[in-house]
């Protein structure tokens, strides 16, 4: 291997991955999850299923350091719904 081909290749040996900080938003997360329907946005709270404006005003989440974390979920009213969207029809009956 000529020397120019060799000092490219020790080169790219010898190279650091720098890591950067995490972002400020991520370190401020102060660990409060929510599970919310991702059909008709309702929130789960311990007294069931409940608009997403008023479990803000319950939280309070807009005087919170992060938001919330959302996680998916669907409530069983829209679950419902769904099943019975994608349900068979029945077979019409011959007389």
């Amino acid at each position: 291997m000529d020397p120019a081909r060799r000092s490219i290749a020790a080169d790219r040996h010898s190279r650091q991955i720098t890591l950067l900080p995490s972002s400020p938003r991520r370190r401020a997360f102060d660990g409060l999850r929510l599970a919310a329907c991702s059909i008709c946005l309702r929130v789960l709270s311990g007294a069931g299923w409940i608009d997403a404006e008023r479990m803000i005003r319950m939280l309070r989440s807009y005087e919170r350091q992060s938001p919330p974390r959302l996680m998916s979920a669907l409530c069983p009213r829209c679950e419902e719904t769904i099943r019975l969207r994608r349900a068979p029809a029945p077979e019409p009956l011959a007389a």
